[in-house]
Formats: structure tokens, sequence, C-alpha cells
């Protein structure tokens, strides 16, 4: 029985340089230029290695899929394992034992040994890498005739930015390079080396991306439509309490930028809604629990998770939700509404502090909880540093929305770069401007004294090695050029006329395409003497508001 069928494309790819080449190597200098596809008994085309080596390859840039491995005669006795295979997010990565700087083979198998006869032609690896090692590890003649990486991917969006600022241009490219290697099994995957699963509290600027950079695309439903299907209520999704009111966040907004409602997920919002109000205490704390549910500890994010502000996060996100789902045009289900607007008067109503995490804070101001001109001051405070790469687009939103949009552009410029001056092709899971200071790139081993910026920070579950290099959860940097740099937003609640209220912050001319349900938005903005002159092509359906 068919279950069903591939709708990815692979492609097979030359690396595009040697990192390292063993003394007892020769040839290798074929692997690099010539797209042999078949190999041929008897055929001279081959990199010869006598005895046990190493070569190390270098595909440019992050990719994922595995590595195809074509083999003339071999001299070899024996059928044990004779290759070992490493793949790396960075150079030092795949030079690196299992253990050592925690890295693992958790979730895709990126270590391992394989036999390879004579006249072999296998492929091995379904992980994201750059770098892939090839060990020769028992003694033989090894006739290697090609060596492939495959690159695994859905269509390439159809949305698009760019703008006379080489660097906002390249992080717009990287944020959505990084988004679309994620796209795989017509889902979205959180990582493509580490976590390969939908995790539903992180889809939020997955999501949002996506839809600026596809539109409604089948991968976001197919999303929504398993964490449903396969997490019957009552229960948190994902065994993460914050994770089942990420749900409830994911889609109110999706609804509002589709211009429609999914009942299908409306209806379990007021069973989520009922175990909500299960927590909350007399006095307007949240206990999880008194759910009598299997759960984990309240997650915010993981920079905070453990602190004495990660509660505080955890309750923002609650309120923030809620009044998303209140004032939802889209919602008509009263009864959800009354059940929302009911829990956000029993929540403790007390003022709180700014916290020492920004994404925290940037909670509690988009929520009401902190004071406005306080908390802008604490995200303002030292630029960049203090952002996460998951929860940008809500650091960025809250300066936004309250005046900083030339502050805030500036910081996503600093954050963002930073990754890319350390060689990211893909944004990380996680990343602290203070990592920068003497460490190197993903694209070198480190020198003595010197930090390695893949294996020497991180924290949590993102440690050393363990940490991803190609994270969905990091392209909040395309909604918020999207929505604040071209000024794009829907006006009525079924999504047929938008407004452009640009803010080029500096910027000479900016020029976009955006896929909406009914079709793309071609719009170009150039600063002339002041002014902003605009040029818009609203696709049939849509209409463009003053």
């Amino acid at each position: 029985m068919l279950a069903f069928k591939e709708t990815r494309e692979k492609e097979f790819l030359l690396a595009e340089s040697l990192v390292w080449v063993s003394e007892n190597v020769s040839g290798a200098e074929i692997l690099l230029s010539d797209p042999m596809r078949q190999g041929i008994i008897g055929c001279k085309h081959e990199c010869l290695i006598k005895g046990k080596g190493h070569i190390v390859f270098d595909f440019g840039r992050e990719y994922f899929g595995g590595i195809r491995l074509l083999f003339n005669t071999n001299r070899y006795d024996g059928d044990r394992p004779n290759i070992r295979i490493r793949f790396g997010e960075s150079l030092s990565e795949c030079m690196a034992d299992l253990g050592e700087k925690n890295t693992t083979n958790d979730h895709s198998t990126r270590d391992f040994c394989v036999y390879m006869s004579s006249n072999s032609d296998m492929e091995w690896g379904s992980t994201g890498y750059r770098y892939v090692h090839i060990e020769f590890i028992e003694d033989g003649i090894y006739r290697l005739s090609n060596v492939f990486g495959t690159f695994i991917h859905t269509d390439a969006p159809c949305g698009m930015f760019e703008c006379d600022n080489a660097q906002v241009n390249e992080i717009f490219s990287v944020a959505a390079r990084t988004i679309w290697l994620n796209l795989q099994n017509e889902c979205i995957w959180d990582g493509i080396k580490r976590d390969q699963h939908v995790w539903v509290g992180d889809l939020f600027p997955e999501i949002l991306s996506i839809l600026y950079l596809y539109g409604d695309s089948k991968s976001i439903t197919n999303s929504l439509d398993w964490i449903v299907k396969y997490y019957p209520m009552p229960c948190w999704y994902n065994d993460i309490p914050t994770y089942s009111i990420w749900f409830m966040a994911v889609c109110c907004m999706y609804f509002e930028k589709v211009g429609r409602v999914e009942e299908k997920y409306l209806q379990v919002f007021d069973g989520i809604l009922k175990q909500i109000e299960e927590v909350v205490t007399d006095d307007g704390e949240i206990d999880y629990k008194k759910s009598g549910l299997t759960y984990w500890e309240p997650l915010f994010d993981w920079p905070s998770f453990g602190s004495k502000d990660s509660d505080d996060g955890c309750e923002y996100l609650l309120r923030y939700t809620l009044q998303q789902v209140e004032k939802n045009r889209l919602i008509s289900d009263q009864k959800i509404k009354d059940r929302a607007r009911s829990i956000l008067k029993r929540l403790n109503k007390e003022s709180k502090e700014v916290s020492a995490f920004k994404a925290i804070t940037a909670f509690g101001v988009l929520c009401g909880k902190i004071n406005k001109n306080k908390g802008i001051e604490m995200l303002l405070d030292g630029g960049a540093r203090g952002y996460s790469s998951f929860m940008s687009y809500f650091i960025l939103k809250a300066l936004s929305e309250n005046g900083k949009v030339k502050a805030a552009f500036e910081d996503m410029i600093t954050y963002y770069s930073g990754m890319i001056k350390r060689g990211a092709t893909t944004f990380w899971e996680s990343f602290d401007i203070d990592w920068m200071e003497n460490s190197c790139g993903i694209t070198e081993l480190p020198k003595d004294g010197q930090k390695d910026i893949h294996g020497d920070f991180g924290a949590n579950c993102y440690q050393g090695f363990r940490h991803s290099l190609c994270h969905g959860w990091s392209c909040g940097v395309i909604p918020f050029i999207i929505e604040n740099i071209v000024g794009f937003s829907y006006v009525d609640e079924l999504c047929t006329k938008v407004r452009f209220s640009p803010n080029l912050c500096g910027l000479k001319f900016i020029r976009c395409k955006i896929p909406t349900v009914r079709g793309i938005i071609e719009a170009e903005f150039k600063e002339e003497g002041g002014t902003i002159k605009q040029k818009i092509s609203c696709c049939e359906g849509i209409e463009l508001c003053e």
C-alpha cells in the first residue's frame, strides 16, 4: 500500500573545496570538478586512497541531505565497516569525536561507520551539513570514483525583498534560506540537524515568515493538523503547557493573515482554555500542577529557562495570547471569547518591573503588564545585546509599536550580521553577540587561546556542537522587515484590502514581492529629495488603501 509520494526535489552537489586531504590520498581534485554520475567498472577516473586516510569536504553553505559515495574496485579484506562519515554544520563539528564539546547523534545520525564494497554506489545521511569528513578506517586500497552531497528541498520561496543595503539583503536571504531548508515532509521542522519535528511552541515566527515568503502554504496546515490529530485533548501540546498557549497565538495570527478561520483548530481552543482555567489560582497566579496532566516545567524560552523571571514570561505569553483571542475579528464563537476574557480578569493585575531578559520584557510591554516607557528603555539599552534568535521578532515588534523602528532596524542588522560574520549561511538556534569576542567562525578551527563559536558556547539543550545552526525559529527578521520597513498590513479581516506605510530607516529604495491568498503583490519604494515615491501592483481581489 502506498503511504505517500515524495514531493521534494533532490540535487547532487560537488563540494566547493577540500579542507583537508591526508598524505596517502591522491587525485582528490577530480572530486571537485567532474560531475561523473555513474560508476563504470575498470574506469581510471578515481581518487586513490592507500591505507587509512581522511578527506574533508566543504560544500560552501548549509544543506539538508546526505552524501553519495561511488567506488570503483577496492582491495579490502572482510565486510566490516571501513568508512567513517562525519557531517558538520561547522568545520570544527565535522572534526570532533562523539562526546567532544557535546557532539551527539541526537535526532539525526551524523557520525557513523559503514561498509563500502567495490563498485558500490550508496547514499548515507539525512541531516544538516556544510562539511563532510570521510575517514578510511581500515587498511586497504580504495578507488573513489566520485562524491556528491545531496540536497533535499521543496520549492524555493516566491516572496522576496531587496534594498540598497547589501547587509540587509543578505540577512533577508539567509533567513529565507533557513526556513526553506526546514520545510520538509510537507511540514515545518524546527531544525535540519536536530529538532526534525513539529514543535508547536516554535511555530509563530516560522509560520509568519512562511506566509510572507510562500503565502498560505500546505506546510502550515499540515503542521497544525498533525498537532491536533496526534495530541487528542486533554493534553499539553508537545507535553509543554506553554506550547498549547502558543498554539492559540499561532492560530489567531494565521487566521488574521489568510482572512478565514479554520474551525478544526478553533474547536480545540475551548479545551485548552478549560485547562488554563484549572491552573489559574484564586489569587490570579498560575500553577500548572493543578491540571493533573503530564507536563514539563513551564517554558517561556531557553535563555531564561530556570530563572526567576521565567514564570513572568509564561504569564505574559498567556496574557498576550488571551488578548489576541479576545480581539480577533474572525473568531465569532462567543463562548471562546468569553472564556478568554474571564481568564484575563482572573489573572493577577499587579504591574511588574522590567526583566533582565529582553524577550520577557518585550512580552511584558506587548501585553501591558510592564510600564511601556521603562520597558522600551530596557530594550534599547545595549542595542542588540540580549536578543535571542527565537524571540527577536517580538523584541523588534515591541520597539516598533512604540515608535522605535529605526533602533529596531539597527539592532536587527547588528544581531543577524553577527552570525553572518562568523560564517552563517542559515540562522542559528541561539546566538549572543558577546560570543563574537575572541571567537573563530564556523569555517575555521580555533587557534590557541581562541573560542570556537560553535563548540564553546550555548546552554540548556543547545550546548556546544549539539547547537543547531539552521533553526526555523530564527527567521523573525522576515516579518519584521515586511511589516515595519516595507510597512505592509491587511486593513480588513478578510485580507482583501492592504496598506503600505514604509519606513525606509535611511534606505534609498526597497523592492518586494509579497504572496497573499489571492496572489502576489509587488511593491517598490524610492526615497527622492526627502519624499518616498512608490509603485505598487496588486493582484486581482486585493484593494490598495491609502
